[in-house]
């Protein structure tokens, strides 16, 4: 295990109570990229419409939907255009993101409210909605229920996500290479 541990100054991306934990080139020069953006998904964080989360237990994946799922470790934010949040909280950018400053169990809303949000045009608008939409369908596809419970295999969506990111990632300027570290981000424990 020591022999795959990596480090690199990350002090510059220092926030208030968290370091990013990043070991890689490559990651501080996602991180530029993505704090050029001036807009942080807190501007999105009011209207009428709602995004849920679920406030523990993510581990390699985070559930977020525009609708409750009924869990008691579930929380809601007011949100504008929540299915463009749903779509760009359920990509694999977001995740790495909320990895890179979180404990990697809990859900806090001051770690959504950091992320910074690019500027798309009503095309890509459209376009984020229809994938947040085709994600939250797919969910509901794979989901299970056992013995009362409800389960979601998001990990099942994994090609959904894949195109999230595709769409995502380009517009913080991050190139072909970037853009397949991110996809492939623990694609061992993130894949099928």
């Amino acid at each position: 295990m020591i022999d795959n541990l990596c480090f690199i100054n990350s002090l510059e991306f220092a926030r208030e109570g968290a370091f990013a934990k990043i070991g890689l080139e490559i990651e501080k020069d996602i991180l530029h990229k993505l704090y050029t953006q001036k807009a942080r998904l807190k501007s999105r964080m009011q209207g009428d419409e709602k995004v849920y989360y679920r406030t523990t237990g993510g581990r390699y994946y985070d559930l977020y939907t525009s609708y409750t799922t009924q869990s008691s470790k579930e929380k809601s934010f007011a949100a504008t255009d929540s299915k463009i949040l749903v779509a760009i909280m359920s990509s694999t950018l977001f995740w790495w993101f909320r990895n890179a400053y979180s404990n990697g169990r809990d859900s806090y809303l001051y770690e959504f409210e950091s992320f910074p949000i690019p500027y798309f045009n009503n095309i890509l608008r459209n376009n984020f909605v229809n994938l947040g939409m085709k994600y939250e369908q797919d969910l509901e596809l794979n989901a299970v229920y056992h013995n009362g419970v409800k389960t979601y295999y998001i990990r099942k969506s994994k090609s959904i996500i894949d195109e999230i990111d595709s769409l995502l990632c380009p517009l913080y300027g991050l190139d072909k290479k970037e853009v397949d570290f991110i996809i492939n981000f623990n694609l061992k424990f993130r894949g099928e």
